[in-house]
């Protein structure tokens, strides 16, 4: 299991708290910790409350509370740090943005299947990524104006 430098992200996070929110986030930060609770998470500041989950999901391996982080970009970063913690592609495949579940998977070492992720676009398309089942008419299209 990679050491957390908690000193260094507490204080990040919570540079912006009053001297009484920064007592009771640590200490719930660390009870979380210590109890294995992520219960105790709940009703700190947002930044502190996501990096408290994720803590605690890498030291107890489970990608299930990555789950109960608010937003899909912080849940993926939770996931995505528990699949390289572990070398688990299983937990990359939880990743909801296609790039970074690819990305996941490559690093964990594993072959990246077609359902693993969208074919790329181009940045034509939006964020460039088309999901399965897109219809893509670039080849109709280029051969039109060859005519």
């Amino acid at each position: 299991m990679k050491a957390i430098p908690l000193s260094l992200a507490l204080l990040v996070f919570f540079a912006g708290c009053t001297a009484e929110d920064f007592e009771n986030n640590n200490k719930a930060f660390n009870d979380a910790l210590s109890q294995n609770d992520p219960s105790k998470c709940l009703g700190m500041t947002e930044n502190t409350m996501y990096l408290c989950y994720q803590a605690l999901a890498l030291q107890m391996q489970d990608p299930d509370i990555c789950d109960m982080i608010g937003t899909y970009e912080q849940s993926d970063a939770c996931f995505q740090t528990i699949a390289l913690s572990t070398n688990n592609a299983d937990v990359c495949r939880r990743i909801s943005n296609d790039l970074k579940r690819k990305q996941c998977l490559q690093t964990t070492g594993m072959e990246v299947e077609t359902g693993d992720f969208g074919e790329y676009a181009g940045p034509e398309d939006g964020d460039g990524w088309m999901a399965s089942g897109d219809i893509d008419f670039s080849g109709e299209l280029a051969g039109a104006f060859q005519q």
